[in-house]
């Protein structure tokens, strides 16, 4: 493996680390790290960094024979040195050293040797004989110890130049000391060294005097004839020689720590417990130290792949990289397919052929991996699936071009297969003898598949020279060689614990790590049951599958898995061949119910059900006294078993934390921190698992709908998969939340551009969005407290506390053309009462659209062998009406497994009598009532009525053309309108005629309305004429009267609502609403200027109707009560114009190439009921508890609203638009000037108590105290007057510029001829006087500061900035500009204090000064600045900007319109950025932090601040929290209306 500069790949998801110990003096250490510091500093990794910590302890089993042999431990510390992101190595050294161990396997000449150096010492070697056995197999022939390694006795040393003594001293090593100079010696240098810790713990009298006597009784009668080194001179040598040669060479990193016993006590246990509780201490912090000093925060948030192509870019890269290494087999076909990869010119497709296993995917990775030049369209498909392989060329190569190339995997020569076996086996150190060589040889003669070969090597790994050469040995197949290959496995590691390993890897969407997997056993009940609890491993409460199992069976496997980058990082591992996984499925996965149950515990632990110390409940059974074992939950299962439990016991299992997004709680800059690391494993994975185990519920609720998972997916670039998941088009889902889904993912898509450049948007612009509809959606409200509390969690933001009314409209939006072909459009469609679409297109082709979760349907029969193409369709309710070319007529019931029933009838193929063209007399309508159809054809006399499909139709003969037909309720009489404005009555059930009359005007009929009065009919005309009629039967029919509009044109369509008593009539010009009831006109609304209505629908409960206009794509939104436009709904297409429909639930456009359009109609009358004002909003004042406010649009209103109910409580009224708008400080009284007029308004009373006329007034002041009034006038005198009276105080003479009252209602202070003038409020003369001369330069802006109210902040034209104390006239120059900067007296606005000063806003820059550390600064905001405005304690500066479309390419909505930004005036940063989909108008900031926002349209939106960093939050709190959080009803009661006096009631002179 590549290491970086670091010494471990950066893209590993895992620390992995190796503890080397001396399992014999370690036990009690190495059980404190597993309890107390492994797990948290695991928590620390996965939360902080999205790592995995694993942890290898080979002497974790209390069981010494499921210690790994040294081979293994070799392995296993090779595998944590590659494949560790951070430390690999902690190793624990005591005082003991440890039983030396036997190396694994002796070559035959050092074996010999060994022999003839024990003879010569006088030692028997029968041991030695016993334990290790000759295999010719291995390359070169060795010596294998057959068991585990025996201790070693008897000299070792050096015999005669037999052995050197290094060579004679690793006999004599203990497993400590050789695990740890193979980790330390073959990977030296600092890349590896540095990842290495090692903690040496010396004892001095560890043993006491006591255990010293007993340890040592007395000389040894027969002393040996030569001293052996003993343990503590290895251990010696190892901690102050071979450690401290690394920690000069390399710098590895070793603490020592000594420990001095009492003499007469030895190593005591507390002693023992005070080193390992420092120990503890100081493996954590290093560990911590190391893992963060190896992982970079800021490295790891940049190099983590967020954008979804680049990331499937690098998957697909990796994993041909991977699949190229198992090419071992050169094919002729390669050639073919380079050729095909270095074509320029050519765009075809290339088929690459082959049976299964036949080496087709690697061959062509192997290809990509020679040539990576291109990327060209190569489908593998097997040669026997013909249809398969067709099917995907007409959807891919024939689209693309004309034919495409084929290449054929041809079968591998038996010869070229043994040599594969024998090159594989010689990479392995391993070769056969030549009779196994004769059963290779028949083996790959039975099976010439690549793939088995390879499998073949896995069996023949095992083998030594004795095993006998028996056909039995190798299974002929892939399948059963694989079968064969998981027995073994199952008889070395466990039977279940093998099977849920494989399971849990096959049942994986992108593969499993080794870190997961281990998780996933640890949760399984039955794998701790049967393979731990029941052998005795551990106390149940601390029980865990130890890693090292894992770890040890995957090495097993090493030869078909394999790792690719998923996701965050290198370690998923996956069959490298699909037929393991189809193995493994037959084998263990046969039962339905166990996958279910593993998809479920797969998805808890992606969900994170048992993280963060939620323990499980394990229940601990009694063995059975029978054998066999049997897995749990199978069906085999013993029942007496299931009945022995003993207790529950719970634990933690410790798994891993699995939240959507690792967010560090290191300091980072703001916007790495926010983004944080995706966790894409659970991402990818949860999903799956809930679909999966049918856990719709959850995966609905708490993932689809979850903002966590949707930050997450937009973050790792995966909108459009979010988008799919909502819309269900992965997979048929159970969806129970239907129109919630499809309205975020509609949200989703209309702000794609802005989520897919700054992901952080998606709580804003959901809020935004979603706010208004929450009591059409209550189901959503879960998902706006997400919002809240990430909010919270953040630190900052703004919140909406009432929503403006939307401009824009969640809609589902699809394309039908897949089964609309490219020369035909759609001539007809309709739509059932259950939603269901279908159409007919001009090829005759019928077409079927359920849902946007189903796929469309095309809609197909054969008659006589003939293809039947179809006319005309139209719905009866329930069922559709679908007619032909040929006159044949089929009911389609969508709901029926046999959809299909023809209708028998006269008018079959013969057609009609003299017809001539096919396209004549096409069926203009039915009616559904009961069992019984009514049908009728264009201008035909006659209808047909159908009860059943097999009996022959009743024909009712009218006397003209029959143009409408209704039925009764009870389907018995049928009324039929005809084209001379004759109506005929029929009884269904005999035929008779009951009633035939004509209406006065002989117009044709278009509709007839039954009328709650038994016997009363309405009958509507082409021209809108209403006739009301009475035909009860008893005497002859009455006219009763006639309801007739002004207009006299044809009517384009009705609408008719039974329930509301509403009847819409559509002309080009106008639309007239009648009250069917009274038969009264609702309203008349004209089609604006130079356009005409082609198409209108009554919307929910009659307060709204949709409108289509002529050569307009957009559906026009009406509101009854005002007569306005207040939405305009836009449709997928932008050139022609839809159809317009109406469902049960809604509404639907569809253009004639099929692009599809829908809305829910509740969304619309959500979106289109909110108050608005007429015009723009021109003024906000707000109330100084800010729960009211109050909004001029110019007109004559002023609108009063409540912020607790989110609707207008008052209009004022004027006799003339309102120009100016004020509201006292106490918030007593509204001053108003509308038309020269100025008008006083009580607040408690809600009385117009003065309007004061003779001033004509530009502008009016109010004072602080609120007992005065200051009007302004430009030409003529300003007053001074009292507003409680209404009476003039003084004479203002001089007309003062941008004028203001002090703080303490002392002066009038304003601009005028380049000085500031302080003018007395009780004289009107001129009192104090900031002079240009005096200073200089002329005074452009100043403000009053409220907290200082002495003082005035001056600006001069020369940049200077000024202190002004007005009442002892004294000036300090605070600032000075430079001469490059260039303020703007426009902008120029302080905080109450004086601390900050707006200075100026250009294009996207706003530049304040900061008086306390006397500096300018600038902050950026998107798009060019259009208003500020400061809060009053200068905190905070809320900006509106206007965004260019251009510089963002994109011309959408949200991209389009202005943008509100919160800047916090302390540090510059940046609160919040709320894109406000509509433009904003006015703007106006209260005391407690709330921002009022009006809009060009009428409407208002109100913000709260939050801002932890200076513990601010706003304290006005709309409707339970927030104003969208409502029962969406707007037909209570209507605005008070305040009526002014009609005349002045003071008068000026």
């Amino acid at each position: 493996m590549e290491e970086s500069a670091l010494g471990s790949d950066p893209r590993t998801s895992c620390v992995k680390i190796y503890l080397i110990s001396n399992p014999e003096d370690s036990v009690v250490e190495r059980r404190a790290l597993r309890e107390s510091v492994f797990p948290r500093l695991r928590e620390h990794c996965r939360a902080t960094l999205g790592l995995h910590l694993t942890v290898t302890d080979p002497y974790e089993s209390s069981d010494p024979r499921r210690w790994p042999d040294q081979r293994t431990r070799q392995r296993l510390i090779a595998e944590c040195q590659s494949n560790s992101n951070g430390p690999f190595l902690l190793a624990l050294i005591g005082h003991q050293y440890g039983t030396a161990s036997l190396p694994s396997h002796v070559e035959v000449p050092e074996y010999q040797m060994l022999l003839q150096v024990c003879q010569q010492a006088g030692i028997t070697t029968g041991a030695l004989e016993e334990v290790y056995l000759r295999d010719e197999n291995s390359i070169p022939p060795s010596y294998w110890l057959q068991a585990r390694a025996c201790p070693t006795h008897g000299p070792m040393e050096s015999n005669e130049g037999l052995m050197t003594q290094e060579r004679a001293h690793d006999y004599l090593r203990s497993e400590l000391d050789a695990d740890l100079r193979l980790a330390l010696q073959e990977g030296s240098g600092d890349g590896v060294t540095r990842r290495c810790l090692v903690y040496v713990h010396r004892i001095l009298n560890a043993l006491g005097q006591r255990n010293e006597k007993q340890s040592n009784p007395g000389p040894d009668p027969l002393p040996t004839p030569r001293i052996l080194p003993s343990g503590d001179h290895f251990l010696s040598r190892l901690c102050d020689h071979f450690l401290p040669s690394l920690i000069a060479s390399s710098r590895l990193l070793v603490y020592t720590t000594t420990t001095e016993c009492d003499r007469r006590h030895g190593y005591t246990t507390a002693r023992r417990r005070a080193y390992r509780e420092s120990l503890c201490q100081r493996v954590y912090s290093d560990l911590l130290d190391l893992v963060n000093d190896l992982n970079p925060l800021p490295l790891r948030h940049l190099a983590h792949l967020d954008d979804a192509l680049a990331r499937e870019l690098a998957e697909q890269q990796e994993l041909s990289r991977v699949l190229s290494g198992l090419y071992d087999v050169i094919r002729p076909e390669e050639e073919e397919i380079k050729i095909y990869l270095l074509e320029r010119d050519k765009q075809r497709p290339l088929v690459v052929g082959g049976g299964p296993c036949t080496g087709k995917t690697v061959l062509l990775a192997h290809c990509c991996q020679q040539v990576k030049s291109c990327v060209k369209l190569i489908l593998v498909v097997p040669t026997e699936e013909e249809k398969e392989r067709d099917r995907l060329l007409m959807e891919t190569g024939q689209r693309r071009s004309r034919g495409f190339g084929f290449v054929e995997l041809k079968s591998v020569e038996r010869r070229q297969l043994v040599r594969m076996v024998a090159s594989l086996l010689s990479s392995s150190g391993r070769r056969v003898t030549s009779g196994q060589q004769t059963l290779v040889n028949q083996a790959v003669s039975s099976c010439s598949l690549i793939f088995y070969a390879r499998l073949l090597h896995s069996h023949i790994l095992l083998w030594t020279s004795d095993s006998e050469a028996m056909e039995s040995l190798l299974p002929n197949g892939v399948h059963a060689s694989i079968s064969a290959l998981l027995d073994l496995l199952e008889r070395k590691h466990g039977p279940l614990l093998v099977r849920r390993c494989l399971s849990y890897l096959t049942l994986s969407r992108t593969g499993l790590t080794e870190a997961e997997l281990t998780d996933l056993l640890s949760s399984d009940d039955e794998v701790l049951m049967m393979e731990y609890v029941l052998r005795g491993e551990a106390h149940p409460s601390r029980l865990s599958v130890p890693y090292v199992d894992v770890e040890r069976l995957l090495l097993d496997l090493r030869m078909f898995l394999a790792r690719r980058v998923v996701a965050t990082g290198k370690g998923a591992l996956f069959w490298v061949n699909r037929h393991f996984g189809l193995v493994v499925t037959k084998k263990y996965l046969g039962c339905p119910e166990l996958r279910k149950k593993l998809h479920s515990a797969m998805a808890d632990y992606f969900n994170g059900r048992w993280a963060f110390g939620n323990a499980k409940p394990l229940v601990i059974m009694r063995e059975p006294e029978s054998s066999g074992m049997k897995e749990l939950g199978s069906r085999e299962t013993n029942a007496a078993f299931l009945e022995s439990a003993q207790m529950t016991v719970y634990i933690d299992r410790q798994p891993s934390c699995q939240p959507f997004v690792f967010r560090s709680s290191e300091p980072l800059s703001s916007a790495c921190k926010e983004v944080g690391l995706v966790n894409l494993r659970m991402i990818l994975e949860l999903p799956h698992h809930l679909q999966e185990s049918e856990r719709w519920e959850e995966f609905e609720r708490k993932l689809l709908l979850s903002l966590g998972f949707q930050q997450a997916m937009i973050q790792a670039g995966l909108l459009s998969d979010l988008v799919a998941m909502l819309m269900g088009e992965s997979r048929s889902q159970v969806v129970t939340l239907p129109r919630e889904r499809a309205l975020l993912a509609s949200m989703l898509k209309s702000t794609a551009c802005i989520l897919h450049s700054s992901p952080q948007e998606l709580p804003m612009l959901m809020e935004t969005r979603l706010c208004p509809y929450l009591g059409v959606y209550p189901e959503l409200e879960v998902y706006i407290q997400e919002i809240e509390k990430d909010r919270k969690r953040r630190g900052s933001g703004i919140s909406v506390v009432l929503c403006p009314a939307s401009s824009t409209l969640p809609s589902i939006q699809c394309s039908l053309s897949e089964v609309i072909q490219e020369q035909s459009s759609i001539t007809d469609v309709a739509v059932t009462e259950g939603n269901v679409l279908v159409g007919v297109t001009e090829s005759g082709s019928a077409w079927m659209w359920r849902s946007p979760w189903r796929e469309v349907e095309e809609l197909s029969l054969s008659n006589k062998q003939l293809k039947v193409k179809f006319s005309r369709v139209r719905s009866t309710g329930r069922r559709i009406l679908l007619s032909t070319y040929c006159h044949m007529l089929f009911l389609l019931d969508v709901t029926s497994p046999e959809m299909f029933v023809e209708l028998v009838g006269p008018l079959k193929t013969e057609g009609f009598p003299g017809e001539t063209d096919q396209h004549t007399h096409m069926v203009e309508g039915c009616v559904e009532r009961k069992d019984n159809v009514c049908v009728w054809w264009k201008d035909q006399r006659f209808v047909c009525v159908f009860h059943g499909g097999n009996d022959k139709p009743l024909t009712f003969q009218c006397q003209s053309s029959v143009t409408c037909l209704v039925c009764s309720p009870d389907g018995h009489y049928m009324y039929c309108g005809q084209e001379t404005g004759a109506v005929a009555i029929f009884n269904t059930n005999n035929t008779k005629t009951i009633f035939e009359g004509s209406n006065p005007n002989q117009n044709a009929i278009l509709w007839i309305i039954l009328c709650e009065e038994p016997w009363d009919m309405a009958c509507v005309d082409i021209t809108g004429n209403i006739m009301l009629w009475n035909v009860d039967g008893k005497q002859p029919a009455s006219f009763i009267e006639c309801c007739s509009g002004k207009s006299g044109s044809s009517i384009l369509n009705m609408d008719y609502s039974y329930e509301l008593d509403t009847l819409l009539v559509c002309k080009a010009q106008q639309i007239t609403v009648w009250n069917t009831c009274e038969w009264a006109m609702r309203g008349q609304f004209m089609a604006p200027q130079g356009k005409a209505f082609i198409h209108a629908l009554l919307a929910q409960e009659g307060h709204l109707f949709l409108a289509l206009l002529q050569s307009c794509s957009l559906v026009l939104v009406w509101k009854m009560s005002s007569g306005e436009c207040v939405l305009s709904l836009g449709t997928s297409s932008s050139t022609s114009v839809p159809r317009l429909l109406k469902t049960a639930s809604g509404f639907i456009t569809i253009t004639p190439h099929g692009c599809l359009s829908m809305w829910d109609s509740e969304v619309i009358y959500a979106a289109g009921m909110p108050s608005k004002m007429s015009s723009g909003i021109r003024q906000v004042v707000v109330h100084d508890v800010g729960d009211r406010f109050y909004t001029a649009d110019g007109s004559v209103e002023v609108w009063g609203w409540s912020l607790r109910t989110g609707d207008p409580e008052v209009n004022f009224f004027h006799d003339e638009p309102v120009e100016k708008l004020k509201l006292s400080p106490d918030n007593r009284h509204l001053v108003t000037i509308s038309g020269g007029d100025i008008y006083i308004w009580q607040m408690d009373t809600c009385q117009n108590i003065f309007r004061i006329s003779g001033s004509s007034p530009t502008d009016i002041l109010v004072t602080p105290n609120s007992k005065f009034a200051v009007s302004l006038c430009e030409r003529g005198l300003s007053r001074v007057w009292n507003l409680q009276n209404g009476g003039v105080v003084c004479h203002i003479h001089l007309y003062l510029a941008d004028a203001k009252v002090s703080p303490e209602s002392t002066f009038l202070l304003g601009l005028r001829g380049g000085d500031l003038l302080a003018t007395s409020l009780w004289s009107g003369t001129v009192s104090k006087r900031f002079s240009r001369a005096e200073y200089s330069e002329c005074v452009v802006a100043f403000h009053v500061l409220p907290q200082q109210p002495d003082f005035v902040l001056v600006m001069g034209s020369g940049g200077g900035v000024y202190t002004w104390k007005v009442t002892e006239e004294t000036v300090l120059r605070q600032f000075q500009l430079p001469h490059s900067f260039s303020g703007q007296p426009q902008t120029f606005q302080t905080s109450s204090a004086g601390s900050f000063v707006l200075l100026s806003t250009d294009n996207d820059t706003m530049a304040f000064l900061d008086l306390s550390t006397h500096r300018i600064c600038s902050v950026n905001v998107e798009g060019a600045v259009s208003a500020v405005c400061l809060d009053e304690a200068g905190r905070y500066a809320v900006c509106l900007s206007q965004p260019s479309a251009l510089t963002k390419q994109c011309f959408c909505d949200r991209h389009r319109k202005a943008v509100l930004t919160v800047i916090r005036l302390a540090d510059g940063g940046k609160v919040e950025v709320l894109r406000l989909g509509k433009m904003p108008s006015a703007l106006a900031v209260c005391e407690q932090l709330c921002v009022y926002v009006g809009f060009h349209d009428g409407s208002v939106g109100v913000y709260s601040i939050l801002d932890i960093i200076t513990k601010q939050e706003c304290s006005v709190r709309g409707r339970a929290n927030l104003i969208g959080w409502r029962n969406q009803c707007f037909c209570g009661l209507a605005p008070k209306r305040l009526l002014p006096f009609a005349i002045p009631n003071i008068t000026w002179s």
